[in-house]
């Protein structure tokens, strides 16, 4: 379960309400993992391409950005 806790959009530093969601967690490209963030959750932050969010990935603390791909809104650079 990763759970978006909070971000900010366009609008850098505003907390926005918290999120849930369940995703698969993704192998990328040369390492790393990503997660696609639901059309839903993406609407209800807001919408833009480029925001911070905190959570939880299996109860484990963590922190990501997304990232805008051809495909979907992401999740990236998944760390503690």
């Amino acid at each position: 379960m990763l759970e978006a806790a909070d971000g900010s959009s366009t609008d850098y530093g505003r907390l926005m309400a918290p999120q849930r969601f369940t995703g698969k967690l993704e192998a990328g490209r040369g390492g790393g993992a990503f997660v696609v963030l639901p059309g839903a959750v993406l609407e209800s932050l807001g919408g833009g391409s480029r925001f911070r969010v905190t959570g939880t990935l299996n109860a484990d603390a963590k922190r990501a950005d997304t990232r805008a791909r051809r495909i979907a809104q992401t999740l990236e650079r998944l760390r503690a």
